[in-house]
């Protein structure tokens, strides 16, 4: 079942942050599983093929695009539920 639309802006902000944070979960475990494979992979005696430390490499980079594109875009969440109580008459 679907999420009932928000009444206004500060609403929709608090679910684009449980929207964030729902996602910087799953994304901090696959860097941290990376990041154990990665040393299991020196540890052992077996030296891993150019190829697999290329993709590898892919893998990093494209999680950690994805941890700065949630740091980038949560300041501006923040910002705007801010604005949004500021500008409430009182």
């Amino acid at each position: 079942m679907a999420n009932p639309i928000p009444k206004n802006i500060y609403e929709f902000a608090l679910e684009e942050r449980k929207f964030l944070h729902d996602l910087a979960n799953p994304l901090a475990i696959a860097s941290g599983m990376l990041e154990a494979y990665r040393s299991e992979l020196d540890r052992s005696d077996i030296a891993p093929a150019e190829a697999l430390v290329r993709k590898l490499d892919k893998l990093d980079t494209a999680l950690q695009r994805i941890a700065a594109i949630i740091a980038e875009h949560r300041p501006r969440i923040i910002e705007i539920q801010a604005a949004d109580i500021k500008n409430k008459p009182t």
